[in-house]
């Protein structure tokens, strides 16, 4: 993610949202226990200050790729899925985590994708960060499943529940990764 600042007042040159995609259609009819988002950083860069880090949901024309009409109209959420994560908590050397809250659990796609999107404070709240004329951005990196092997992928695990034939007894099973 990343917002430049512009030369000028009060004006912004870009904004980034990042998207992460999931088959969570092995769920089925469970009930879900938990979820978490695990983006693992890279880089991080906060000269434009107060701004937290937010998972939304989103839509995409596909499953498999990603278009300017989705970056522009598709990830225009405000409901968090998690609680916010400060910048300051936003690791660049190891995965961070987002703890899905009722409202994210209610938007896993049991039955087919589950979309998600990562964006800014000043982006979900649609509120420009204050701006500066020596701030340069408020930007996040995090590792997609793009790059190169897998051990910094994008990770959705979501711990989910089968009743047993007979009675209210739950199994847990851990789900789905990237």
């Amino acid at each position: 993610l990343n917002n430049g600042v512009c030369a000028t007042t009060d004006e912004w040159n870009r904004i980034r949202r990042n998207f992460a995609l999931f088959d969570t259609s092995a769920i089925g009819t469970d009930g879900i226990d938990d979820a978490t988002l695990s983006l693992f950083g890279f880089s991080k860069d906060e000269t434009v200050g107060g701004q937290s880090l937010g998972i939304v949901t989103a839509t995409t024309a596909t499953n498999t790729d990603i278009t300017l009409t989705d970056y522009e109209n598709n990830i225009n959420a405000t409901t968090l899925q998690a609680p916010a994560m400060t910048f300051v908590n936003w690791s660049t050397t190891a995965y961070n985590d987002f703890l899905f809250n009722a409202t994210g659990e209610s938007n896993i796609n049991k039955t087919g994708v589950s979309k998600w999107g990562l964006k800014i404070s000043g982006d979900y709240n649609n509120t420009a960060p204050t701006w500066a004329t020596s701030a340069v951005a408020a930007n996040v990196q995090a590792r997609s499943a793009d790059f190169a092997g897998t051990t910094n992928d994008p990770k959705f695990v979501v711990n989910h529940s089968v009743v047993a034939a007979g009675g209210g007894n739950k199994m847990s099973m851990m789900g789905i990764g990237s």
